[in-house]
């Protein structure tokens, strides 16, 4: 938990290739009712959808539906059942 009670930002996912996406891994913090991520092109300063995952679904993800022909950055965060 941070100073203002939200969950701490979570460790970087570990990433994993898979046919037509990826699987995300990190450890999940109990404090957290929710994740968020977001996957944005690397030459686009524009974000993609953000997907939100609820905490008992958390720690192992795979999203399916990105473009294998472009590097993405990706975005994780923690939410609480207020955010």
């Amino acid at each position: 938990t941070n100073i203002i009670g939200a969950p701490a930002q979570p460790e970087p996912p570990a990433l994993a290739a898979l046919d037509g996406g990826v699987a995300l891994t990190w450890p999940v913090d109990s404090a957290a009712a929710a994740y968020v991520i977001s996957f944005r092109p690397v030459a686009s300063n524009a974000y993609g959808p953000f997907r939100f995952v609820s905490g008992a679904q958390a720690g192992q993800v795979a999203i399916t539906d990105l473009d294998p022909s472009v590097s993405y950055g990706v975005s994780l965060a923690a939410l609480t059942e207020d955010e």
